[in-house]
C-alpha cells in the first residue's frame, strides 16, 4: 500500500498570558490574525507560532523570535515554561519522540512544543497591544488580538496549538505546576540553578 508523509519538522507555539498588574485574579491572552492558506482563510486567529529552525532546533530561542516579531514584546529565555516537556515528566507512556505534540502524525512528522510566556503588565501596556500589526510575514500581516482567558476555548477553538496549549496550561495548573515554575521564574531559581551547573 503507498503511504505519503509530508516532512515539516519541528515547531514551537506559545501562549502568552497577560496579567494586569493591578488585578491578579485577570488573565488575557494574545492572539494573533493572519492569513492562513491552508484553511483559505485570510484571518485566522491562533496563539503566536512557527517553524524551527532546521540547523539550531533551539525551541526556546524561536520563541523569543517568533514573539519579538508579531508583537514586538521582548521575552527573556528563563521567563519561558515549555509546558509539553513539564507534561511528559510525569507521564506513564514512555515513548522514543520529542517533547512535543503532534498533530497529525498519519502523514505529517511536524512536532510542536507548546510554551508558555506569563506576563504582568500595566493595563494600559495590554491595552495598547491590543489592534498592534506586527512585522510582516511571508503569509501576510499580523494583527494582534487579546482575548479574555475565559473565553479562549471558544475563540481559538479552530486552531490546535492554541486549544492543547489550553488544555495543558488548565492541567498543568490543576496540578500546581504552573504556580510551581513560575515561583522559580519570579525567584530567579532558574538562573542560580543554572549557575550551580
Amino acid at each position: 500500500m503507498p503511504y505519503f508523509v509530508f516532512l515539516r519538522g519541528g515547531s514551537v507555539a506559545v501562549l502568552v498570558l497577560l496579567r494586569p498588574k493591578d488585578s491578579r485574579n485577570e488573565r488575557y491572552v494574545l492572539l494573533v490574525e493572519q492569513p492562513r492558506i491552508g484553511a483559505a482563510c485570510t484571518s485566522f486567529l491562533q496563539i503566536p507560532a512557527g517553524m524551527l529552525d532546521e540547523d539550531s532546533g533551539d525551541v526556546k530561542g524561536n520563541a523569543i523570535d517568533r514573539i519579538y516579531a508579531e508583537t514586538n514584546l521582548k521575552v527573556r529565555r528563563e521567563e519561558l515554561i515549555d509546558m509539553t516537556s513539564l507534561a511528559l515528566e510525569t507521564s506513564e507512556t514512555k515513548e522514543n519522540l520529542q517533547p512535543a505534540i503532534y498533530s497529525s502524525p498519519a502523514n505529517l512528522d511536524e512536532y510542536t512544543s507548546l510554551l508558555l510566556w506569563e506576563k504582568y503588565l500595566d493595563r494600559k501596556d495590554i491595552e495598547a497591544l491590543k489592534g498592534k500589526t506586527g512585522k510582516l510575514m511571508q503569509d501576510g500581516l499580523i494583527t494582534v488580538h487579546i482575548c479574555n482567558y475565559d473565553v479562549l476555548w471558544r475563540e481559538g477553538v479552530r486552531d490546535a496549538n492554541t486549544l492543547a496549549a489550553w488544555a495543558l496550561y488548565e492541567g498543568l495548573s490543576r496540578a500546581g505546576k504552573i504556580e510551581e515554575k513560575l515561583c522559580d521564574v519570579r525567584t530567579g531559581r532558574i538562573q542560580r540553578n543554572r549557575r550551580q551547573c
